[in-house]
């Protein structure tokens, strides 16, 4: 596989062209003060995962700080984390040789959030997730761009906001992807 020839900052664009305000507290725009401030949290600890995993230090602590932000049975953070470990940790990857890291970090944070999130995580590790998310994936790597709408439109009506969540830390998983020897398009 040659990562340096995938279009990651076009995906990672692609992506972020479909998540509208207010699918993911991530782009949370409203008045109420509670979502607000989870926005805000998000960011914060979202800034500090790609900063680590940009210096290559210190990524499971800033895991687990971030596992558990958000509501329901799988928090943003950690739709979030589990989209960034699918990109990252594709067989292959560069960045793939941080996935131990990771997986401490789930280890460590795992009290901080729910089973089922904690469980989605860790197949996440394996790159185990739903087919139309691996489909997704696929046309990632070997750049299939046309089915890109609809495939992010079905990731997107995964749970209440579990697929925004996923899909904006996709699009990080690009970027920060970018940053290890990609094929950077304008």
């Amino acid at each position: 596989m040659n990562f340096h020839l995938i279009a990651w900052q076009q995906w990672h664009d692609i992506i972020h062209q479909h998540l509208g305000e207010n699918e993911t507290l991530f782009n949370y725009r409203g008045d109420n003060p509670f979502y607000q401030a989870l926005n805000k949290e998000l960011h914060i600890k979202r800034r500090a995962v790609i900063q680590t995993v940009n210096d290559k230090q210190n990524i499971a602590s800033a895991v687990a700080s971030m596992m558990g932000l958000g509501i329901g049975l799988t928090p943003s953070a950690d739709d979030y984390l589990t989209g960034l470990a699918l990109i990252l940790f594709i067989p292959g990857h560069p960045a793939e040789k941080y996935k131990e890291e990771f997986y401490l970090g789930l280890q460590r944070g795992r009290n901080n959030t729910t089973l089922l999130s904690a469980i989605t995580l860790e197949a996440a590790l394996q790159q185990r997730c739903r087919e139309n998310i691996h489909r997704f994936i696929h046309n990632i790597i070997y750049d299939i761009p046309g089915n890109a709408t609809q495939a992010i439109e079905k990731i997107k009506h995964i749970g209440s906001s579990s697929g925004c969540d996923m899909l904006y830390g996709m699009a990080d998983g690009c970027a920060l992807s970018q940053t290890y020897g990609g094929n950077y398009v304008s």
